[in-house]
Parts: structure tokens; sequence; C-alpha cells
């Protein structure tokens, strides 16, 4: 079996209706690879912790034959476009994403800068910034640049893209984790930043090619960053207004991650 076909299969694994990134995983530990699981009997997934007859039905009915269609195109893209798909097993898939048990199973990845860069940054805030958030926003990442972190933000209005743009402006690296697929800029305007990061950092997202913004994805994709990717810190810039910061900050106590504020006193 070569390194395209397990690929395949792992793509696959991961495009199945009702199947997230925790039953993945278990079917993993199982199978002992997604090829296995692909081919199990009904009767050999029904012994499988967690998977009951609706589960075994998808794995083995019509659907399976979709995913492997879907995940062929996805692989066909990927190439064309320079994407890397990192499945939870491969070197270069976050080592400290793993530590979170519903972690995406798959990344969706184009860019230059290493995942696994020992200092990393999430910034995050308000859509709706004002000056002042701004200012301290671009503030930090001057006096961290020298430490050549990578900044890693949401690639939003406001604050996620005020930080790309410092971090580009400092000669850093720096990640935009997306809510939609990477051929599915979102929000557009901001197209011209993200064609830097792209040779200067990168774009990630757990969504597969074609997926559409949806309001569903945004609380998912705001901890990627913070409490997945990075190491130690999480950098909430003040604004008059911290919808998108609120969401973030019981996900980031959940998960153990150290959540510092800003305020006046930066």
């Amino acid at each position: 079996m070569n390194e395209t076909d397990t690929l395949l299969h792992e793509v696959a694994l991961t495009l199945f209706p009702n199947i997230g990134p925790q039953l993945t995983r278990q079917l993993m530990s199982y199978g002992g690879s997604a090829r296995n699981v692909l081919h199990l009997p009904p009767g050999k997934l029904l012994k499988i912790p967690g998977v009951g007859p609706a589960t075994a039905a998808i794995l083995t009915g019509a659907e399976r034959g979709n995913a492997l269609r879907q995940a062929e195109a996805s692989l066909r893209r990927a190439e064309k476009d320079g994407v890397q798909l990192l499945f939870y097993t491969s070197k270069q898939f976050p080592a400290r994403l793993k530590q979170i048990p519903d972690a995406p199973a798959l990344l969706y990845y184009q860019g230059t800068a290493d995942l696994n860069q020992p200092k990393t940054l999430a910034i995050v805030g308000t859509r709706q910034a004002t000056d002042y958030g701004r200012e301290q926003t671009e503030r930090l990442i001057k006096g961290v640049a020298s430490h050549k972190p990578l900044i890693v933000s949401g690639l939003a209005y406001g604050i996620d893209i005020a930080a790309h743009r410092a971090a580009l402006q400092e000669g850093l690296d720096t990640v935009g984790v997306m809510a939609t697929g990477l051929d599915v800029l979102y929000p557009a305007v901001h197209r011209k930043t993200a064609e830097k990061m792209l040779t200067q950092g990168g774009l990630l997202t757990e969504f597969p090619f074609g997926t559409q913004p949806d309001k569903y994805n945004f609380p998912s994709i705001t901890y990627t960053p913070t409490t997945k990717l990075t190491k130690s810190i999480r950098y909430l810039a003040k604004t008059h207004e911290i919808a998108t910061s609120l969401i973030q900050r019981p996900k980031g106590s959940r998960r153990g991650s150290k959540v510092t504020l800003g305020s006046s006193s930066v």
C-alpha cells in the first residue's frame, strides 16, 4: 500500500457524516489503518465501542463510495494547489494538537510555516475592533518580534486581520485558521493579506474544499489556534465589544490554556 492510497483512505474516513474526530481515532485504534477500517464487515465494526448499527451502516453502505470519491477529488485538488493534507498520524500534524481529545483528525494546510514551531502566539479578538485594540495588537507583536514566534489568528475582521498584518510587517510567519475550505476565502476583502501569508506563514483549516462560511463553524475554529496550536498564551485585545473572545475563553479555560486579557495597563 503506497502513501497516496494510505492518505486517500485517511481523508475518506474524515468525510463520513456523523463520524467525528473522536470516533475516527477510536476506529483507527481498532482497525490499525484507515484502509482496514473501511474494509471491516459490519459484524466486526459493531464490536468497536461507540459503533452502533447506524454507524456500521454508514461505513459499509453507499456513503463509503461517496467518501472515497470525495477523497480522490480532494487529493487531486490538493496536489494542484500545493495543499498538504495532514492526518493526525502525520509527523507534520501539530504535536500539541494531538493532546486535545476532540482535535480535528485532518487538517488542510497551505503555506511555508512550521506548525510545530516551539514559539507560537495566537491573537484573537472582536471583529469590531477599536483603534486602541488595533494599536495594542501591533504593540504586542512588535514587542515579541525578536523571539520570532509564529503568529496565529483567524483571518477575520478586526483584531484578527490586524494581528496578521502586524506580523507580516515585522517579518514574522503568520497562519490564518479558517472556518471555510481553503478555496473559499472569507472575508474575500482579506485576499491580498492571505496571499502574502502563503509565502510567510500559511492558511489552515479542518474543513474540506468547498466548505462555505457557516456561523456554526466559527466557534469551532476560534479555539483551534489558541488552545490547540499554541503552547502557552492567548491574547485577547481590548475592545469595546469582545464578543468573539467571550466565545473562546470558556473553551480555553476547560483545556488549561493560559488566558491573558489586554487592558489599559498593557
